[in-house]
């Protein structure tokens, strides 16, 4: 396949990673290809490999750009907002929206993904350090405990997970509208328990 040389490297990158999420998300990362990837992106199997050494580095890195693009909205959203309900709602309804991007990716792509140590270590290491930030922010600003901040962290987290499960096998926008609200009633008794507690 012909490609033009005009295009810059980072260009070229974030066009296989475009590519290759969309393969692993329809054919899951055992029955995807590295041809199929440079294909789909319209580049050389050449400049995919000039760009990650093997399938599963290439896998890692479409993982990486997913969890940065969380990371990136939870923390600007806690950087920013000193309520912590106002700030929950508005994580919930940001991460949906940064899925709304992702939607390709299946539950399948997940359970792949776990099955890789690498990727599972990457995985664990950032899950660890958003429930670190996440907690740290609801024990300055909702001044909680540390037990009851991570046990909040767990809810949401699961809730969001499910949620998003759910929207990958075609759920209602309805539906979203509901989920946060639901979710916004178990946040409240957490928050306020804590008010009372002061």
């Amino acid at each position: 396949m012909r490609q033009s040389r005009k295009m810059p490297a980072e260009k070229r990158r974030s066009q296989l990673l475009k590519a290759a999420a969309r393969i692993f998300g329809r054919k899951g990362y055992t029955r995807a290809t590295t041809e199929d990837i440079a294909r789909a992106a319209k580049l050389t199997k050449g400049s995919l490999y000039f760009h990650f050494k093997s399938k599963e580095d290439i896998f890692l890195a479409v993982i990486k750009e997913h969890h940065k693009d969380h990371m990136d909205v939870i923390m600007g959203i806690i950087r920013s907002e000193k309520d912590p309900l106002i700030s929950i709602e508005k994580s919930i309804r940001a991460l949906l929206d940064v899925h709304e991007k992702f939607r390709y990716i299946t539950p399948v792509f997940w359970q792949q993904a776990a099955s890789i140590p690498v990727v599972r270590n990457y995985m664990k290491e950032q899950h660890d350090a958003l429930q670190n930030e996440v907690v740290h922010y609801l024990m300055d600003v909702a001044d909680m405990k540390k037990k009851d901040a991570e046990m909040l962290f767990t809810v949401l987290h699961t809730s969001i997970d499910g949620m998003i499960l759910h929207i990958s096998g075609g759920i209602p926008k309805f539906a979203r509208e509901t989920f946060i609200q639901s979710m916004m009633i178990v946040v409240k008794p957490f928050l306020n328990e804590n008010k009372s507690k002061r």
